[in-house]
């Protein structure tokens, strides 16, 4: 369980929580700058054309942006009526319209009475006229709709954890602590409570949203005859299409659907004598964005307590989603195809749990990093090694898996590490959590290396960097970000209290200049952490993964783990042991990704849990409960009042609770996932002479020629280096590129200097600086050349090049300065450029 103030995933609006954003919220926009002079620096390389364009940000330069001029607020200005839509959109709506809109408000943003009544206030003063709607009006619409939640509220003793007859009732065991005594705001006598909520509505409700999906993903899984390789999803892996239903069943509509449960533990702001512990479920044959996505988990149950769950409070929780699914088996869910007509019976599953390391040892007792037999995965005994354990496995293909069975025998009999059955046994067993990429990559094993590399208490002195440490920090301080970047890269002395993404983002400038630069004391440890990192970068590119890139990052993961080995058998943690002998070895062929089983998704959803509360109230778990479930509710009567009015700030509204405003409205389309945004047209006046004379050969002239600045490609956005102004210290306008030549592929980069977009042919090129590559590991690959015992950090070192699309260094043309003879000039005319020398 970490604070909420040191919250692990990306921080967004109170309710978002599930699509990516920006760390910068709201960037300066540019203002409009003059004629740009055509004697502008000179660039690093000859500008190219590249179709469609990649990635970026950008520099100071000249741009055309009418985004930038002032609003004219002219006297008389129309003013915009309670009830009215966007500019020039005016929609007359009815009364139960508006209270609709002002309770999405009220719920989504945790609106106080006094505030809304504020915002009434507000609206008098707009418009001249009081509302037509009361405060009364919208709270009392709020309670119609949280009347059919049904909420089973228990309340504890906070000492012997007896359940109490009510939330106000005392404990009436005689030989408890605290009998006869009234509950205060001290941890020791606040009592926990435990909020429990049918999952069956609101599993109705996903699967109605979803179910022609859901239909297609299952007919492709029962009708492909060839395994195509990919490996992007759950629903690829062999794991999951042994729990689905039969083709048989599938052909008289009957689906069995695999959900994945969450929990962990986290402190809501504002209530910092409470920990809150919601438990989430999510449909896993739902493709992972949609599947992630918050108005499509559904909640089971939260856990309200100022200590470390108790097992009488575990028990009561697990009991009720076992319930509820042995409810759901034995009486399956039918769902009404709307499209076909097809009644479908739904049955429901439970084959994984996503739950961090204390998490696991609360609920089982297991997993323990200094015991024997700690390992939650299987029974190997580690190896005790004076006073310390490490978790070297020589052999891992000759132990002995954890499974379901085993570990409820070995629970009874008290054995193999485990102390006793607990309540949670019944339901899902530690064998059914896969590798947690946030726990036990990002602030695990990642972690672990950074230490070894940048502080003293490094377990490996052939890892440690002295006198580099300065010269790497100073070159992470003045290291340009990516304008929109989800997370900056931070420094040296951060990384005690970053997040786990802050983490990957600091680490994935590290691992490779260690490499590249061969910056360890020993060859083999920089070569080792160039594996690494390699192994992490390939994980992380799910959307990627294929059966071909999983035995790569297999084959090298062998080699990395042999490599420190040697270096120092310390280094195997219970959670490198779990990477190297569990994730890797096997868990990644049958179930995927660790990064499909992150905890980081769920603890997104932390965010939509947060809303202002009283520090005194003794029922938050049930607000918490309330108000989710009245979200996904309200977004339903929103999408029907979208259909039914027609209104612009419906729509918008409801974009912005499914997360779907774009931060970069389209002004162009030139193809899937790349567009032009608004107000990023270059007007032709303001071009430089070079670029006016290419675009002319290009085009044949520029009649039917828009020019743009910025460019979107995939939800990153592109900005010019020289027609877009930053006034910040970041850049946009880099990118990757990949450029086919014959039957290869080459690695390529540039900046963007120029978007041109033909009206009549609607064909669209890209005007850049580019910039070729070579292999950054080439002189570590030299200088293990030269060592003894170093085949195997060679063979690793060799297969990342190979396969290495992450990293590379950037080659220049190096002249002498006298191999310089004479200026030239250039010439245009009749769209062609001559060179001239003078």
């Amino acid at each position: 369980m970490e604070p909420m103030r040191r919250n692990r995933h990306r921080r967004r609006s109170d309710w978002t929580a599930t699509e990516e954003g920006s760390s910068s919220s709201h960037p300066r926009r540019p203002r409009l700058s003059p004629k740009p002079s055509t004697s502008s620096k000179p660039a690093a390389s000859l500008p190219s054309f590249a179709e469609g364009a990649a990635d970026e940000e950008t520099e100071p330069s000249q741009v055309v942006d009418e985004e930038m001029a002032e609003p004219n607020h002219a006297a008389g200005s129309e003013t915009v009526e309670l009830g009215q839509g966007a500019v020039g959109n005016v929609v007359e709506l009815d009364h139960q319209d508006k209270l609709l809109f002002f309770a999405c408000h009220t719920v989504l943003h945790g609106t106080s009475t006094a505030e809304l009544r504020r915002m009434m206030m507000l609206i008098e003063v707009a418009t001249g006229r009081a509302a037509n709607i009361c405060v009364a009006d919208v709270t009392r619409f709020v309670d119609n709709l949280k009347s059919d939640i049904r909420l089973r509220n228990h309340a504890f003793c906070s000492s012997c954890f007896r359940t109490l007859v009510n939330k106000r009732a005392l404990c009436a065991n005689l030989s408890c602590d605290l009998y006869g005594i009234h509950p205060k705001r001290s941890k020791s006598l606040r009592r926990p409570s435990l909020s429990l909520l049918d999952i069956r509505p609101q599993m109705k409700t996903v699967l109605a949203t979803h179910l022609s999906l859901l239909i297609n993903v299952h007919r492709r899984l029962h009708e492909s005859y060839f395994d195509s390789g990919t490996r992007s999803e759950a629903t690829d892996f062999p794991m999951f299409k042994n729990n689905v239903e039969s083709p048989d069943e599938f052909s008289r509509h009957i689906m069995s659907l695999q959900l994945t449960i969450a929990t962990d533990g986290f402190v809501p702001a504002r209530l910092s004598r409470q920990e809150l512990w919601p438990l989430y479920v999510r449909v896993d044959d739902l493709p992972s964005k949609i599947g992630n996505n918050y108005l499509n988990i559904i909640m089971a149950g939260v856990l309200w307590t100022s200590k470390t769950p108790h097992e009488e409070l575990w028990e009561g929780l697990w009991t009720h989603l076992a319930t509820e699914l042995a409810l759901v088996n034995s009486e399956p869910l039918q769902i009404l195809d709307n499209v076909t007509g097809n009644l479908w019976t739904i049955r429901l599953r439970l084959t994984h749990a996503v739950v961090d390391y204390k998490g696991l040892k609360d609920i089982f007792g297991i997993p323990r990093w200094l015991s024997r037999y700690g390992c939650h995965k299987c029974l190997f005994p580690g190896n005790s090694v004076g006073r310390k354990l490490n978790w070297y496995c020589s052999e891992p293909l000759r132990l002995t898996k954890r499974t379901s069975a085993n570990i409820l025998e070995d629970a009874e009999l008290g054995r193999n590490g485990l102390m006793r059955k607990t309540s949670a046994m019944d339901l899902f067993t530690p064998a059914q959590c896969c590798a947690d990429a946030l726990h036990v990559i990002s602030e695990g094993v990642t972690q672990d290396r950074l230490r070894d590399l940048l502080f003293r208490s490094s377990k490996v002195d052939e890892m440690k960097l002295r006198p580099e440490i300065g010269e790497l920090n100073r070159v992470l301080m003045n290291i340009t970000n990516y304008t929109y970047s989800l997370r900056f890269i931070l420094c040296n002395e951060d990384l005690p209290s970053m997040t786990g993404a802050e983490v990957d983002a600091f680490a994935n400038v590290v691992f490779p200049l260690v490499g590249a630069l061969a910056l360890c004391p020993s060859a083999l440890s920089s070569a080792s952490i160039v594996g690494y990192w390699f192994c992490v970068k390939e994980l992380q590119a799910v959307e990627d993964l294929t059966t071909v890139k999983i035995r790569v990052i297999q084959s090298v993961a062998l080699h990395l783990k042999q490599i420190w080995s040697r270096l120092s058998q310390e280094i195997f943690t219970i959670k490198t042991h779990n990477f190297f002998d569990h994730c890797i070895l096997d868990e990644i062929e049958q179930h995927g990704s660790p990064y499909l089983w992150s905890a980081a998704p769920f603890e997104a959803i932390h965010r939509v849990l947060q809303i202002p509360h009283n520090q005194y109230v003794t029922n938050s778990g049930a607000r918490v409960l309330t108000r989710f479930v009245t979200i996904k509710k309200l977004v339903t009567l929103m999408e029907e009042a979208v259909e039914r009015n027609h209104s612009e700030n419906f729509a918008k509204l409801l974009r912005d609770v499914r997360n779907e405003e774009k931060r970069f409205p389209l002004q162009v389309q030139l193809g899937a996932g790349y567009y032009v945004p608004q107000h990023s047209e270059v007007k032709e006046d303001s071009l430089c002479e070079e670029h006016r004379a290419i675009f002319q050969r290009h085009h044949r002239g520029l009649s039917d020629v828009k020019l743009y600045s910025r460019l979107v490609v995939s939800g990153k956005v592109l900005s010019s280096k020289a027609y877009w102004r930053r006034t910040t210290d970041t850049d946009a306008s880099s990118f990757y590129l990949r450029v086919s030549s014959g039957h290869s592929t080459l690695i390529s980069y540039g900046k963007l200097l120029l978007v041109s977009y033909h009206t009549l042919t609607r064909s669209s090129f890209a005007l850049i600086e580019h910039y070729s590559t070579v292999d950054p590991f080439a002189n570590l690959m030299e200088v293990l050349g030269t060592l003894e015992d170093s085949d195997r950090a060679r063979r690793l070192l060799r297969i990342v090049s190979l396969n290495n699309s992450h990293f590379h260094e950037v080659s220049f043309l190096g002249i002498k300065c006298t191999d310089i003879l004479r200026p030239a000039v250039f010439i245009n005319m009749r769209n062609r450029m001559f060179a001239l020398k003078l």
